[in-house]
């Protein structure tokens, strides 16, 4: 899905310096970023690397681009319409309903010993993936995360079972990169360990944030 990836999916884990800390849980971060730093597309867009239907914030429609329903079928649209049509506040309902499914995705998965920021990489790969797909086709990558062995499951993030680079490495290599660096080095216990969270955002090369 391409969608303003790397800034979202990373956001999360510089919460506290850009928002403050009123800005506490994941979801309210990723809505937070995208109403001041994205326009939403009020029309249905065909996503190049999917072939399926988006719109608002890059959701997913789950019809192909080859069809002309394009989002018409989508309950989830449907039911953010306002006055039968699509605008930025549909938009905003729509990227709230779809973001707490994925901190909900996360949550299921019933983790023990993520902190936020690795949490927080978790949420992007469900927004990315889909839940599903995350559940069944990255086993011994979860595996790996519920074991803490991070440089192993970063490795599982970029290879697919044969060895060689996985589908989403080699469509998105940059975001993967940074979302493995997180996962591997976010050791940092909370967001008041400034230090750590300083190194961490400096090796993975997480720009563009006012500190």
């Amino acid at each position: 899905m391409k969608f303003y990836s790397i800034v979202l999916l990373v956001l999360v884990t510089v919460l506290p310096y850009v928002y403050g800390a009123t800005v506490t849980s994941l979801s309210e971060g990723i809505l937070k970023y995208e109403e001041v730093s994205n326009k939403a597309k009020l029309q249905p867009y065909c996503d190049e690397t999917s072939q399926l239907w988006h719109i608002g914030y890059g959701h997913n429609c789950n019809t192909g681009c080859k069809t002309n329903t394009k989002c018409t079928k989508d309950k989830k649209v449907n039911n953010v319409k306002v006055n039968n049509k699509f605008t930025a506040s549909s938009a905003q309902k729509l990227l709230d309903n779809d973001v707490q499914s994925h901190v909900k995705c996360v949550t299921d998965m019933k983790f023990t010993n993520l902190n936020n920021y690795r949490k927080s990489v978790l949420v992007a790969m469900s927004y990315q993936l889909g839940c599903d797909a995350l559940n069944k086709n990255w086993p011994n990558f979860i595996k790996n995360v519920k074991n803490s062995n991070w440089k192993q499951a970063v490795y599982e993030m970029k290879h697919n079972s044969k060895g060689g680079k996985s589908k989403w490495y080699e469509q998105t290599p940059g975001r993967v990169d940074r979302l493995g660096c997180i996962m591997e080095k976010f050791s940092c216990k909370n967001s008041n360990d400034s230090a750590c969270v300083k190194k961490v955002v400096k090796d993975c090369k997480i720009t563009g944030y006012n500190w």
